[in-house]
């Protein structure tokens, strides 16, 4: 198993470089922010894998990531998606789920170390509605004749792979850990999350290396 965390470390690394070498190309637009977000998960990572082999707790710092993921993540396509109605429902869609995460986590949880599966699985499956819309807002426009130039198609596509695949998973996971599944269970569940890692990051490297267009902000 240590050689898929290895690589995917290694991918996220290569992503963050590749990240702010091309930063030149988008720092004028929303997507400026994605290479501090790489770089907060690739620190994130590191400290909360040395945490773990001193045996100390690190779930938090997951905790504290993931949730600032969904928010950048969630303000970039608020700044591109087209439609009133849609930059409300992305509004009140952080509203919801950060209400919900700091209840869960402050109130509800049973200490601070446990992953906040519940109010993620939310985030991700509001964020999932918004790209897929976002998507098909490129594909009805005349964007469609060059959509794989734009460097947010491939931030999109790239962040509905790594959101989707692994969200029932995630879910299950949470239950199944409370029945201590075998440990066949417990590698699949890990080297999904790991597959789903890898087509983010080759998707985030493959759009700031090609991309030669800005999709415009509104």
């Amino acid at each position: 198993m240590k050689m898929f965390l290895y690589f995917s470390d290694l991918l996220l690394l290569i992503v963050t470089i590749v990240s702010y070498v091309s930063y030149h190309k988008y720092k004028n637009t929303p997507l400026k922010w994605v290479p501090y977000i790489l770089t907060y998960a690739f620190v994130t990572e590191m400290v909360a894998q040395n945490l773990a082999s001193k045996g100390i707790y690190n779930l938090w710092i997951y905790n504290l990531y993931i949730n600032a993921e969904y928010l950048v993540y969630g303000y970039i396509f608020y700044k591109f998606i087209k439609g009133k109605n849609w930059k409300k429902f992305i509004v009140l869609s952080g509203i919801i789920y950060e209400t919900y995460f700091l209840i869960s986590y402050l109130f509800f949880a049973d200490s601070w170390n446990v992953l906040q599966t519940y109010p993620f699985a939310l985030a991700q499956i509001l964020i999932i509605i918004v790209i897929f819309a976002f998507i098909i807002q490129m594909l009805s426009s005349n964007q469609i004749l060059h959509i794989q130039d734009y460097l947010i198609f491939w931030v999109a596509l790239g962040l509905l792979f790594y959101f989707i695949i692994p969200l029932p998973l995630n879910v299950g996971k949470q239950i199944l850990m409370e029945i201590k599944p075998s440990l066949r269970v417990v590698r699949i569940l890990y080297l999904t999350q790991y597959f789903a890692n890898y087509l983010l990051y080759l998707s985030f490297i493959n759009g700031f290396i090609w991309h030669s267009k800005t999709y415009k902000s509104s």
